[in-house]
């Protein structure tokens, strides 16, 4: 990513926003003649004059709630997913999940957080079929 700096009109500059461990990148907001705004981490500006662009970075967590739970054959059990947004800018965070079970079928609903809120919940279900074997099932079993 470039610092400040002084570039040539109708140069190209690429700009890529520096990740830090445990955040995520929001967007760039660009203002002047060529300037980039939008999601895209890495991107070119054309320099027509001066620019300012500033990169936006979030970081949030997620907490299951209850932790444990036990469901009879061909039964379902429930939990609350619950995401936070501790830190930095976000105009929104939407949690999906892409999880094939081998055992059973899990459903979550959307979870998303605007930067006015500061949480949002949803409810994760597990279903079980009558041919799910019993047992204790773990993150790492599925």
């Amino acid at each position: 990513m470039p610092g400040s700096g002084w570039y040539d009109a109708g140069a190209s500059v690429t700009i890529s926003a520096a990740l830090s461990s445990g955040w995520a990148f929001e967007r760039w907001f660009g203002s002047g003649s060529g300037s980039y705004s939008g999601v895209a981490s890495s991107a070119s500006i054309m320099v027509n004059g001066p620019i300012t662009e500033t990169a936006y970075f979030y970081t949030f967590s997620i907490g299951i709630s209850p932790l444990n739970g036990s469901v009879a054959l061909g039964g379902s059990v429930s939990t609350t997913v619950t995401v936070t947004l501790s830190g930095g800018h976000s105009s929104s965070i939407t949690v999906g999940l892409g999880l094939a079970l081998r055992r059973m079928s899990l459903s979550l609903g959307s979870a998303s957080i605007s930067s006015s809120a500061a949480s949002a919940s949803s409810i994760m279900s597990i279903l079980t079929s009558a041919s799910t074997p019993a047992g204790i099932y773990r993150h790492h079993d599925y």
